[in-house]
């Protein structure tokens, strides 16, 4: 029966969730969150989405499924470790809610295979929020991102909540990072999430116990029936291991959950980094 190898890995379950609740510092730096429970009434799902479009990969295929990604190194994580990119860092704000989704959006440049930019949750989270460090869910970060795109840090500061950056040439650039194509998962659905990994998709997923928002961006499985999902962090590379760390289903299931699945094709108005070469040169199967 096969088994995911994740021996030394942080793996967060409900016994121990409160080490990262109750987190304020991590390497002396201020860490930030900022997720807030999406009001369903008011902000119905598919206010801005399809549905969900197909049924959800059954369980009793997961594990299978989790052995072949493994074995060809096909889960959005892997396209991040090829294209040689970090783990964001947001540094204090409370835009998690943005740094999930915009990170996935990053993924999708790198596993689209025009290469990777590093884009700017605040290009995206300040105008959303009229320039306040406040929270928010991840569907407001991606319905902005559709209309209007993600500027790079070159143009606009990861983390810089200032107008003098939301300027002709920010705006011109950020529509090379357009999202066109997404899904919102239904609100607590494990098996639209897990299956969403297993087709090679990164989703940004918002968590009410944490009041954070993080990248699940690959799956693994261990013992009889224990499903785990590997989360990008916005806490820095230097948060456990480079950057990401397990959470236990329990503690994986989103009340909130985002889907960029395609972004507008690159056409050579931004200069994104190419992918790395050399002794990382792999093959990535999707």
């Amino acid at each position: 029966m096969y088994e995911s190898d994740i021996r030394g890995r942080y793996i967060i379950n409900s016994r121990n969730c409160h080490e990262v609740a109750d987190s304020v510092v991590v390497d002396k730096f201020a860490m930030g969150k900022g997720y807030i429970a999406r009001d369903y009434k008011t902000y119905p799902l598919g206010s801005f989405a399809a549905p969900f479009p197909m049924e959800t990969i059954p369980r009793s295929e997961w594990r299978d499924r989790i052995q072949e990604k493994d074995r060809l190194k096909a889960w959005p994580k892997d396209h991040k470790i090829l294209a040689g990119f970090k783990s964001k860092n947001q540094n204090g704000t409370n835009y998690c809610w943005g740094n999930a989704p915009v990170q996935a959006v990053e993924y999708c440049v790198s596993m689209q295979g025009t290469g990777w930019a590093e884009l700017s949750p605040a290009s995206v989270c300040a105008p959303v929020k009229n320039f306040r460090n406040v929270g928010g869910w991840g569907s407001q970060a991606l319905e902005y991102i559709v209309k209007n795109g993600v500027s790079p840090v070159q143009y606009w500061p990861a983390n810089a909540i200032d107008r003098r950056y939301d300027n002709e040439e920010s705006q011109r650039v950020r529509q090379n990072f357009r999202v066109t194509e997404w899904w919102e998962l239904k609100e607590r659905n494990f098996n639209q999430l897990m299956t969403c990994l297993l087709l090679g998709y990164p989703v940004a997923i918002g968590l009410s116990w944490w009041s954070h928002e993080v990248l699940a961006c690959a799956a693994a499985v261990r013992g009889k029936d224990d499903f785990l999902i590997d989360i990008d962090n916005s806490w820095g590379a230097g948060w456990k291991d480079n950057g990401h760390g397990f959470l236990t289903q329990s503690k994986a299931t989103p009340d909130d959950a985002v889907v960029p699945r395609v972004i507008v094709p690159y056409d050579g108005g931004f200069p994104v980094a190419k992918k790395s070469s050399g002794k990382r040169k792999r093959k990535l199967v999707a």
